[in-house]
């Protein structure tokens, strides 16, 4: 069996995940998708999950999105 290819993603790639509404958000959502159908593995600097709550919590406080919303998209990154 072939081995998946590997891709680094940084928080700029993640937060498209959640937040949208930004340049590139289709394809990071195909980077997301192909990752969770197994199709590719993913690598990710220690600070990826710092980074990317961060940038909710401001969204939150910005009243981008409810608490709720941050909330799941918080706990779905760390699932």
């Amino acid at each position: 069996m072939a081995e998946r290819p590997c891709y680094v993603v940084d928080a700029s790639v993640a937060v498209r995940w959640y937040l949208g509404r930004a340049p590139f958000v289709e394809q990071a959502a195909q980077v997301l998708n192909d990752y969770r159908e197994h199709r590719i593995n993913l690598l990710a600097p220690d600070n990826l999950f710092l980074e990317v709550t961060v940038a909710i919590h401001q969204a939150v406080v910005a009243r981008r999105i409810r608490a709720s919303q941050g909330q799941w998209f918080v706990e779905d990154l760390l699932a």
